[in-house]
């Protein structure tokens, strides 16, 4: 197209409008010493009447790929009896925005929504140049629609009114039209740009913000980044398209999935990829994938120079622009956050890193916060609406960022360690989680436990990375520390991979530091693992060791603790005189300190043991006098372990009526504390009472729902034992025999009993204590 170029001045740097052949702007920028984008033209008013709005949308993507949710709410919002005339695409810069816009705005063009004509206007909102203003925005637009130069009031209110009248005019006409906004800064730029009166025009906003204000009717649609099919896919579209004959995207798929994830699954960097790859039929997508592992270059490597002088595109570029935006608080916020190494971080995490707390951990777990959740949470809020930073799920106080976004910030933050003081930010970080941690632990045996337990479950991937970091750091003692505050929970809820890790890392970190207490606490921990795992000897050794660290350190309350889990071992080894007599020292160990609430967990495990030294009547007692004692500290878990033993050591004595009362007791402990995995083991229980009892039905039922919950906690040595109980259930319902086969005699087969020449065996002992 030929055309002859007359550059209008607005004022200040150089501006630039492009329009169409009868005249009408279709975009505006900027232009400061050289051309960005396309070719940007200026063209002479035509003469004669003044011309109709015409189309003058850019190229949307030939394919858009992963967005047909999107598209069907986009194009609703454009319907004449949607609620409000605007609607607002918000999203991170490179997740395809633009592209979703114009795909919406040529289809709605297509369906013949608007006769009037559709308008497009770039509003440059994040350009270091600067912005195009509400007053440029609205001048362009009165151009479009036909208004000439010559024609157009002097000041900005008139400018204002006469867009609105032109709209008015054609809204009566039944000419609706639709102007595309792209690129919005702030409400202020498009506020005048949102068509008034109802007459069926629409306004449809690009934006890295949230676009939300009292007074602007926008309706809001957040996009994400692709899903990891959508995005192999755009990759292998783009791909296939320049080079239709390629063969690597069937060779290859994996490894396009594997670039797909490193690339975050944002457009904008897999069109990088593709690019990179169609430009060179060569580059395998394997050795793509290998380059975009390395996260300290990874950022580069999403960056294509076009040949012929084309322009850059870079992710870091794009990022670039969202950055400078932000304000001197946000922006050092953003760089703390890094610090952090966890897939999220909470919102009083941030306020770690951002400042010293002056809080007490029991309130944060409690989820009871004052002035400093306040002041943080504004700034992550206002992070999230600039698209850096997303809150998943919404009001939950857990803070995302996209994977080449914290890339970015991470690069950011080096580059200011000193200014923000990193190193301090860490210190703060691992301070915080290690008193929370230890409050959220502590208190899994109290009424809060739910509470704590779902912090724990948010907070673990988090602490598990900082223990990692605190290693690589150098910080041993805060490492340790962590650690060691961590494990009881990992342990309880059969973390085991986790627990290893974190246990080894603290028991290596506390040997380094001479801190004998510390180190006996992670051979205590680790000896417990080995148990739920079943590798009893190794266990032992753990916990023989453990005794005798905090033996030696004069700590006789951690002794007791790992007699107590020793004699555990013991019990499964089935030694149960040498279990009875350990137990029976942690006991007298505890009661000696005053500890109520060890003394009540060496007692539960005491009474699962005498059973094996044929002391039935001296268990039962025993079991009872644990719940009361465990019931009066308010540990349920607690009470419900002993309930789930007695249960078993009344069935094994015959007294069954008795028995089903104790388990249905410690099945509704097991409900209430939401333990799923205890809830399990107490219905297998229940499963064996009710087989005895001969109501198989129910028996069958109760043992099958155990078998799920067992294998939901991924515990594969209980779940092939009751599958086991479920045979013989099943098969003594087929048959029905006469005297039935006695389940406690059942019971005391498989445990191991013996009851001959005065010789002694008994059932395993119980899964180490909490």
């Amino acid at each position: 197209m030929s055309a002859e170029k007359a550059p209008q001045r607005f004022g200040g740097p150089e501006q630039w409008a492009s329009a169409d052949r009868g005249g009408h702007v279709t975009q505006i920028g900027q232009q400061i010493g050289q051309q960005i984008g396309r070719d940007l033209n200026v063209f002479g008013p035509g003469t004669g009447p003044a011309p109709a709005a015409l189309y003058g949308l850019p190229d949307a993507p030939v394919d858009l790929v992963g967005r047909a949710e999107q598209v069907d709410a986009l194009l609703q919002s454009l319907e004449p009896a949607a609620a409000t005339p605007v609607a607002v695409v918000a999203g991170l810069a490179g997740v395809g925005k633009s592209a979703l816009a114009l795909t919406v705005a040529q289809r709605a063009v297509a369906q013949g929504r608007f006769p009037g004509g559709v308008l497009f206007v770039s509003l440059n909102g994040y350009a270091p140049s600067g912005q195009v203003s509400p007053g440029q925005a609205v001048a362009a637009l009165l151009r479009a629609l036909g208004i000439r130069d010559a024609d157009l009031p002097p000041t900005y209110e008139e400018h204002l009114a006469l867009y609105r009248s032109e709209l008015a005019g054609r809204a009566a006409a039944g000419q609706r039209v639709l102007i595309v906004a792209d690129d919005a800064g702030d409400v202020s730029q498009v506020r005048p740009l949102v068509p008034q009166g109802g007459g069926g025009h629409r306004l449809l906003v690009t934006s890295r913000h949230g676009l939300v204000a009292p007074d602007f009717p926008g309706r809001l649609v957040d996009l994400d980044e692709l899903s990891l099919d959508a995005a192999t896919e755009l990759i292998t579209g783009t791909l296939l398209r320049t080079r239709p004959a390629d063969l690597r995207p069937e060779r290859d798929r994996a490894a396009l999935a594997e670039i797909a994830t490193y690339c975050g699954r944002l457009p904008l960097a897999l069109t990088v990829v593709a690019a990179r790859l169609a430009g060179d039929p060569g580059l395998s997508p394997t050795t793509l994938a290998e380059q975009l592992a390395d996260t300290r270059t990874r950022l580069a490597a999403l960056h294509f120079e076009g040949p012929g002088g084309g322009l850059p595109v870079g992710v870091r570029a794009a990022f670039d622009l969202s950055y400078r935006w932000l304000a001197p608080d946000e922006a050092r916020l953003l760089r703390l956050l890094t610090v952090n190494p966890g897939p999220d971080c909470s919102t009083e995490a941030a306020i770690a890193l951002d400042r010293q707390p002056e809080w007490d951990t029991r309130v944060l777990v409690a989820g009871l916060h004052g002035t400093p959740m306040k002041d943080v949470r504004e700034l992550l809020a206002r992070l999230a609406t600039a698209s850096l930073v997303t809150e998943q799920p919404a009001g939950s106080g857990r803070w995302r960022m996209h994977d080449l976004v914290r890339l970015y910030a991470a690069e950011q933050g080096e580059l200011e360690a000193a200014t923000d003081d990193r190193a301090a930010a860490l210190g703060r970080l691992l301070g915080y989680y290690r008193g929370a941690t230890g409050e959220a632990v502590s208190q899994l045996t109290q009424s809060e436990r739910v509470r704590a337990l779902a912090w724990l479950d948010a907070e673990r991937p988090t602490v598990v990375a900082l223990v990692a970091l605190a290693e690589a750091e150098g910080r041993l003692e805060q490492m340790v520390h962590v650690a060691t505050a961590l494990m009881p929970y990992l342990n309880e809820w059969r973390h085991f991979e986790e627990a290893f890790t974190v246990g080894t890392q603290a028991l290596a970190g506390a040997r380094t530091l001479d801190e004998p207490g510390y180190a006996s606490a992670a051979l205590q921990e680790l000896g417990k693992m080995h148990l739920e795992v079943h590798a009893v000897d190794r266990g032992i050794e753990y916990l023989e060791a453990a005794v005798t660290g905090f033996r030696e350190c004069g700590d006789r309350v951690g002794e007791a603790t790992a007699l107590n889990s020793l004699g555990c071992a013991f019990g499964m080894q089935a030694s149960f005189a040498r279990a009875a007599e350990i137990l029976e020292r942690a006991r007298d160990l505890f009661r000696e300190l005053g500890h109520r609430h060890g003394e009540a967990s060496a007692l539960v495990n005491l009474a699962a043991t005498l059973p094996g030294v044929d002391r039935f009547a001296e268990a039962t007692e025993t079991h009872r006098r644990a719940a009361g004692l465990f019931r009066d500290l308010g540990d349920l878990n607690g009470e419900a372990d002993a309930y789930g033993n007695l249960a078993l050591c009344l069935l094994a004595m015959g007294r069954l009526e008795e028995a089903h009362e104790a388990v249905e007791r410690g099945i509704a402990l097991r409900r209430g504390l939401g333990d799923r995995h205890g809830e399990g083991q107490a219905l297998a229980v229940l499963g064996l009472v009710l087989c005895e009892r001969e109501r198989y039905e129910e028996a069958a039922a109760a043992q099958r729902e155990a078998i799920e919950l067992l294998r939901e906690a991924s515990d594969e040595h209980r779940e092939a034992r009751v599958r086991g109980d479920l045979d013989v259930t099943l098969a003594r319902a087929a048959a029905r025999p006469g005297p039935p086969c006695r389940a406690w005699r059942r019971l005391l087969r498989r445990l191991g009993f013996r009851r001959s020449g005065g010789g002694t065996a008994g059932p395993p002992g119980p899964p180490p204590p909490p």
